[in-house]
């Protein structure tokens, strides 16, 4: 067991300090660096408690409850972050959302820490684990469709079992508590490993769909399917042929948009600006501008 942890805490550091540079790189010019930052909190909460606690056992009489609980809550904060990622309001959401949602969610162990009694392990009413659970799979779900789905998905379980060993229930015995944090750290690592996607699939699209493809996957389905009701909104505002689904706009089987590719890009740039950078946008529908010019030439 000693082995199993050491191997898992050292994966766990490894994991956080590559996860870091990763991150930052995929947001960059976006909205997401806040939920970045906040992910960056969650993991390193992880890999301390799962050195001071399931490597080093320095937290005595199951007061480790506290720290796991917290991190359990901390970890629902990053995609919880994407779903308020839209500017200028993403410090708001993060001030008046995220923040009273941890204070509510972490109330039990404030409690008594508050109460100063005799350390002891948590014992969390049934409200309270529900609360946890509604927004789990909210926040989780945001994600299902896209390239990250399998990696929301574990990432939920590994959080829903996280959770799990800080009841107090008598259905997670005390004995099976450390291996289930072990699992759970260890389904962390596993969701952090990066998605794969088909890189044929890709190439062949338009780079309007390259760009749609990049943003539903980076934001999820609550607003992808939100710019879904705003381009065809616009769409219909300026009698366009062409409407964009969840999967894009229809193409040609020679990659090319059948119809208003010009005002499509144009609603882009308008469209897009509260979530991205103008080079992020740029920098992907440079393959179309150039196409456009060699073709005005």
């Amino acid at each position: 067991m000693f082995w199993a942890t050491l191997l898992v805490t050292l994966a766990a550091w490894s994991g956080f300090l590559l996860c870091q540079i990763s991150i930052l790189r995929a947001v960059r010019q976006t909205s997401l660096l806040l939920a970045a930052r906040w992910l960056i909190a969650a993991g390193l909460a992880v890999c301390l408690m799962t050195t001071t606690d399931l490597l080093l056992g320095l937290w005595p009489n199951r007061t480790a409850d506290y720290g796991w609980c917290l991190t359990a809550i901390l970890l629902l904060c990053p995609p919880m972050a994407v779903l308020g990622a839209r500017r200028p309001g993403v410090r708001v959401w993060s001030l008046f959302i995220l923040l009273p949602m941890v204070i509510v969610l972490s109330w039990p162990v404030w409690t008594l820490l508050l109460q100063g009694s005799e350390a002891r392990g948590l014992a969390l009413e049934v409200p309270t684990v529900l609360a946890f659970g509604f927004v789990l799979v909210m926040s989780v779900g945001n994600y299902l469709g896209t390239r990250f789905a399998i990696s929301a998905v574990v990432y939920g379980i590994a959080c829903g079992l996280l959770m799990a060993t800080c009841t107090g229930w008598s259905a997670v015995p005390e004995s099976n508590v450390p291996a289930g944090r072990l699992l759970a750290v260890t389904l962390l690592i596993a969701a952090t490993m990066p998605a794969r996607r088909s890189r044929v699939t890709s190439a062949s699209r338009h780079p309007v769909n390259r760009l749609w493809d990049d943003f539903r996957n980076l934001f999820g389905n609550v607003w992808a399917l939100r710019m879904v009701e705003r381009i065809n909104a616009l769409a219909v505002q300026e009698g366009w042929t062409a409407r964009i689904s969840y999967d894009g706009f229809p193409e040609s089987p020679a990659g090319h948009l059948s119809e208003n590719s010009v005002e499509i890009v144009a609603a882009y740039h308008w469209l897009f600006r509260r979530f991205v950078d103008e080079e992020w946008i740029t920098k992907r529908l440079e393959p179309y501008r150039r196409f456009a010019e060699a073709l005005s030439c």
